[in-house]
């Protein structure tokens, strides 16, 4: 266990898997997140094998000096597909200064996944510009950006820790000043997410049955499947389960 710690920080493993690509002489040359079925895993090995393609290789080629925007932006991508996060953000920040303007559809679909915080440059642009960011992902994506930021920052922060207690007059009053267009549904949300957290069935169901009401149109088949089971497992009320029932023929 001593050696593992010790290779998880040397290395900055954040994902597992993690699989890290040593040469014969002990440098580390490349490494993979994610395992896969066997053709997509052998696919992602064979790039260890090549210079122009090793992780490792590129981050020292990086780090020369004199990138070019495209190749900044390419290093960026890479780092974060191997959840090397220091440095995908530290070189996104690094392309991101390089541009005029973030709005392109290509810039849109790179902030995309280097937005985590409403402190994240791409966080404005989803905030401010929804066409344009819909226009480049597609109908409807720049809306979960914002709610999932939101929820996360002003929320779940707050509630999903060990022993926390929910304010939720003061969470609903600090949603309505920041994102007043979704307050009510992040709020409600939150509430069913508590309540599965501290087991208080009874609340979930009252939660749960008032959030599908309102939103239950837009909840996408992953959170039906859960609530339906979640419901089937916990609340005795043939009202509700026959409700979850249909959330769950959805899903």
């Amino acid at each position: 266990y001593a050696d593992a710690d010790k290779i998880a920080k040397e290395y900055s493993i954040n994902a597992y898997p993690t699989f890290l690509y040593f040469s014969p002489d002990g440098k580390i040359v490349h490494r993979v997140v994610g395992g896969g079925e066997a053709a997509e895993f052998i696919a992602k090995s064979e790039k260890a094998f090549n210079p122009a393609t090793q992780y490792y290789a590129q981050l020292a080629k990086y780090k020369e000096g004199k990138s070019k925007p495209e190749d900044l932006r390419v290093m960026a991508m890479n780092a974060m597909d191997v959840y090397d996060k220091a440095n995908a953000t530290k070189i996104a920040g690094e392309y991101l200064a390089t541009q005029k303007d973030l709005t392109t559809p290509e810039n849109i679909k790179f902030l995309d996944k280097f937005t985590n915080s409403s402190k994240d440059p791409g966080f404005a642009i989803f905030l401010k510009e929804g066409k344009k960011v819909d226009a480049a992902l597609g109908k409807g994506k720049a809306a979960p950006k914002e709610k999932a930021t939101a929820a996360g920052e002003e929320i779940y922060s707050k509630i999903m820790r060990p022993g926390a207690t929910a304010d939720w007059a003061a969470i609903e009053k600090s949603l309505k000043e920041k994102y007043p267009e979704y307050a009510d549904e992040l709020v409600t949300m939150g509430k069913v997410r508590y309540s599965m957290m501290t087991k208080d069935w009874a609340t979930f169901q009252v939660n749960v049955v008032a959030y599908m009401k309102k939103y239950g149109a837009d909840v996408n088949p992953q959170m039906l499947n859960q609530f339906a089971w979640t419901v089937f497992e916990n609340c005795p009320d043939m009202n509700c389960v026959t409700e979850a029932l249909e959330w769950s023929k959805r899903s």
